[in-house]
């Protein structure tokens, strides 16, 4: 092992800060043979911030600050940058070697292929097989149509009738778009050779891996989907997906030619520190981040497959992933990072919390009463946006397919105590259902009607459901007092849905569709002016399609262009009418924290009549109670009846 003065000097803790040189200098050095200094800069010429311009490499001082590589301007060597990316390091010890706190190194074979992947694969699905959050694999009838793939390579995979048999098999998750479907008809004999060079990669590499994982089914849906229209067979979709055994998800694949086993390259630093016992790994093999910017995860079916599936393993850029109910682990590492997301848990998704409603619904136990691993009716709500959330940002070819693409979740979680499904939302907890908003991008109305506007359905981007970051405890303590609940928050006086077939209680609905609520209302500019100026009141307005609002640094916009945007909705501002949801700012307890402040409120355009629609959401933070109270309920709220389309 070679290294230069700088690399072999190099201390090994997660504090330090150590210059690495300008950056042509680590260049010279890795030329003539310093592993450090090439692992460094392979690092940073693949990295996702500095690949599309090593122009702008040259003259900038690269350093390895808190254990993120940072290429520094010379004349700001003091300012530090820290971002989740991949930059960040492990330190590991020895390959073999155990650590209370550190990982040890774990070589990812290049091609996942490898009989070391394989073997992988297997102890996953025998670990799986004795947690007690899963389901246990077991012969199950197999689906109408299914891939039969011989053990012999030279023989060609056939799609068969069933008929009734049973066993295990497996489902692909892939970008499906360019697969052409399987042309058959009434008349069509089966089984089906399939040609497999003229297959698409993708479906290629799943027949590999499962004739190489020993399995004799493989389920993919442009070959198998004879005979099913899943607008109609809502439960023979959700039942394929989750009764395999295995699902392969092609995660990196951006279509169905790119292909599922995709050469993977992870680098370990050579030995460094004072012993050469010590090496630098990327943080992100121990993140989330390969799934989450992947390909597959920006399309909506997909995640709809994730979610039904008992046991995923996904085919990553840097390594394997393999999600089951209870939790996620990593080919490249035994260390999971418990520390990034842990604030937000509760708004994210994860498949231990969904998988029981789906393992209960399955199997016939849908009574409240046997909520006792779901948390009960509260954590079923949460559940659903949690879903929501997840879903809501990502791509559909068919845009239409918004409501129909979550009808399988919803038909999952609905035992009837959440109330009548209303297109996307729940009747018994109509202010929660509302309660929803953009985190960041601008909302987008879909082109065509696709759901009322105070559905989370009827927009195109990502939302955040608001219910997710209220106190747990919130309605315990409306229950013991509900005078705030009495005075404020909105009834659901009666809804008319109306459901593009009658006979798919969860699918599309038509323009027309409706609720009639009565709320405590107040007009936009009257609250801000009453409360703006109050120090004890911080007030967030969000409009859903414009910036308008947005504070400088999160909307990323400049004062002119926030100028540009108030001078369009000026004259509509001031008719627009805020109705509150929920609060927990106004309870005067012992225990008040400055985390129970708040109140959301809906943004609502009058269209007349006592109509309205949605155009944003609206938070009042306090933490100050006591005045917050008295000036809160001393404004002129009032009860009203809104009609929302």
């Amino acid at each position: 092992m070679t290294l230069c003065q700088t690399c072999d000097s190099l201390p090994m803790g997660d504090c330090d800060e150590s210059n690495l040189g300008e950056y042509n200098e680590l260049v010279s050095r890795a030329e003539a043979g310093c592993e450090g200094c090439r692992f460094f800069t392979t690092i940073l010429q693949s990295s996702d911030g500095w690949k599309s311009r090593l122009d702008k490499l040259p003259g900038r001082v690269i350093v390895l600050d808190l254990l993120r590589l940072q290429a520094k301007d010379p004349t700001g060597l003091s300012r530090s940058t820290f971002t989740l990316d991949d930059l960040n390091f492990d330190i590991c010890v020895p390959e073999g070697e155990e650590h209370e706190e550190l990982d040890s190194v774990r070589v990812v074979p290049v091609n996942p292929l490898d009989e070391r992947c394989l073997r992988q694969i297997r102890s996953w699905v025998s670990e799986c097989a004795g947690h007690t959050n899963c389901t246990k694999p077991e012969p199950v009838s197999l689906p109408r149509a299914i891939i039969e793939i011989p053990s012999d390579a030279k023989e060609p995979p056939k799609v068969c009738l069933s008929e009734g048999k049973t066993g295990s098999y497996v489902v692909l998750s892939y970008c499906s778009d360019n697969t052409p479907p399987l042309p058959v008809s009434e008349t069509t004999n089966f089984p089906i050779s399939l040609d497999v060079q003229s297959l698409p990669k993708t479906v290629t590499d799943a027949i590999e891996v499962t004739r190489r994982l020993g399995y004799q089914y493989l389920w993919v849906d442009a070959l198998c989907m004879t005979g099913h229209n899943w607008d109609k067979e809502l439960s023979a979709f959700i039942s394929i997906y989750n009764q395999a055994e295995l699902m392969l998800s092609a995660t990196n694949g951006e279509d169905a030619n790119s292909g599922m086993l995709h050469d993977r390259h992870v680098l370990y630093s050579p030995g460094l520190g004072p012993d050469k016992n010590r090496y630098l790994r990327q943080e992100l093999l121990r993140w989330e981040s390969d799934l989450e910017k992947s390909p597959l995860e920006k399309r909506g079916w997909p995640f709809i497959e994730r979610a039904l599936a008992p046991r995923i393993i996904h085919f990553a850029k840097h390594q394997m992933l393999w999600e089951c109910a209870s939790g996620i682990q990593y080919e490249g590492s035994k260390h999971k990072n418990s520390i990034i997301g842990s604030g937000q848990i509760r708004e994210r998704y994860r498949k231990q919390i969904v998988q029981p409603y789906i393992d209960k619904t399955l199997s016939g136990h849908t009574e409240k009463d046997q909520d006792t691993n779901t948390g009960g009716g509260l954590a079923r709500y949460e559940t659903w946006h949690q879903c929501v959330d997840e879903f809501s940002g990502r791509e559909l070819k068919r845009p239409t397919d918004k409501l129909p693409a979550m009808a399988p979740l919803a038909s999952i979680l609905d035992d009837g105590s959440m109330g009548t499904y209303l297109a996307g939302i729940w009747s018994n907890d109509i202010a929660a259902g509302l309660s929803w908003g953009r985190p960041f991008y601008l909302l987008t109305p879909s082109s065509t009607y696709r759901a009322p506007s105070w559905s989370w359905a009827s927009v195109d981007g990502k939302v955040s459901s608001m219910v997710l970051a209220w106190p747990e405890d919130l309605m315990d303590g409306h229950s013991k007092d509900p005078a705030w609940i009495n005075k404020y928050q909105p009834k659901l006086l009666s809804h008319n849905i109306i459901l593009e077939n009658p006979s798919h209680p969860y699918g599309r609905v038509l323009e027309g569709s409706s609720i009639t609520l009565e709320g405590s209302c107040l007009g936009l500019m009257s609250l801000a002016k009453a409360l703006g100026p109050r120090p004890e009141f911080y007030i967030i307005p969000v409009l859903d399609e414009a910036q308008a609002f947005d504070c400088p640094c999160c909307a990323g916009r400049s004062d002119e262009d926030q100028k540009a945007e108030m001078a369009k909705i000026e004259g509509e501002i001031e008719h627009h009418v805020c109705m509150i949801l929920q609060g927990d700012a106004w309870r005067v307890e012992e225990d008040w924290s400055r985390g129970r402040g708040f109140c959301d409120l809906l943004i609502l355009k009058a269209l007349g009549d006592s109509t309205f629609k949605r155009v944003g959401s609206m938070r009042i933070n306090s933490d100050k109670p006591e005045p917050a109270h008295a000036a809160f309920d001393a404004l002129d709220w009032e009860r009203r009846v809104l009609k929302l389309i």
